[in-house]
């Protein structure tokens, strides 16, 4: 059951899987900068799913030491890895804000994102997803926004080497939203990130969260598409962040499984588009 308060602003929710801990408090204390900038309390939720005591022990520690009235950091160890969106699933029925935050331990808010972010939610009731502009480690753009994919920009973008891959770059480039202007900066898109989303709460409650079948990839395209059928879905390029994650490109052979099975899912779910 996922509950809704309203006399909280905003909830987020970081899943970790043996994320990296000086990493994950550069992203919480960029986290409390912008909702400091925003002037509005925050609740947290650590949902960590890494079946290390020790890991664990440090995430505890690290909670305590960030935690404070107006920024309160609730640690929740699962008793089985239940995947990316079954960890955020957890932390939804813990209790959400009018608004929810879905973040990537390893993404960094610019300080005015939390404002900006909520003041047009609060402006839009039409919106039901916002997605922010992404910029890596040397501050170019990672177009996390995208179009609806082909099998074949899919995994040529995956795992294709970079020659083979300019064969097909226009298609990456359509895939990618490498067109998307940035003014003005409230743009639709169809397919959000799952590495930073700013949803309405009661949109994540009709949808039920996240699918769980998706234990790792897609299941943030999955969220964005049946949230599109409560509202609008878009990104925000004021709303900056830094991301300093990958795709599944160079990831083991479980990641790759994972990738495809999911995949599989997805096209099947949604419809197949080759070419």
């Amino acid at each position: 059951m996922i509950a809704v308060n309203p006399a909280i602003e905003l909830s987020v929710s970081i899943v970790l899987y043996r994320s990296d801990i000086n990493q994950l408090a550069s992203t919480i204390n960029h986290l409390r900068i912008s909702a400091e900038s925003a002037e509005i309390p925050l609740e947290v939720a650590i949902i960590d799913q890494s079946q290390r005591p020790s890991y664990s022990h440090q995430i505890e520690h690290l909670c305590t030491r960030l935690s404070c009235k107006a920024f309160k950091l609730s640690h929740r160890i699962t008793s089985s890895n239940k995947g990316y969106g079954g960890g955020h699933n957890v932390a939804l029925t813990m209790g959400l804000g009018r608004y929810h935050l879905i973040l990537n331990p390893d993404v960094e808010l610019s300080k005015t994102a939390i404002k900006t972010a909520l003041d047009c939610l609060s402006r839009r009731p039409d919106i039901a997803l916002l997605a922010p502009l992404a910029l890596d480690a040397n501050d170019c753009e990672s177009h996390i926004a995208k179009r609806y994919p082909t099998v074949l920009a899919l995994f040529a973008r995956a795992f294709w080497p970079a020659g083979l891959r300019r064969k097909v770059q226009s298609q990456l480039n359509h895939y990618e939203m490498r067109d998307l202007a940035r003014h003005p900066p409230l743009q639709k898109i169809p397919l959000a990130s799952g590495c930073c989303m700013f949803l309405r709460s009661s949109v994540l409650a009709s949808i039920h969260g996240f699918d769980e079948r998706y234990f790792m990839y897609f299941e943030d395209f999955d969220l964005t598409l049946r949230a599109a059928s409560l509202g609008e879905t878009v990104r925000h390029a004021d709303v900056v962040i830094h991301h300093y994650g990958g795709n599944a490109a160079g990831k083991s052979f479980l990641h790759q499984y994972w990738f495809v099975r999911s995949a599989w899912l997805f096209f099947s779910k949604w419809g197949w588009r080759f070419t």
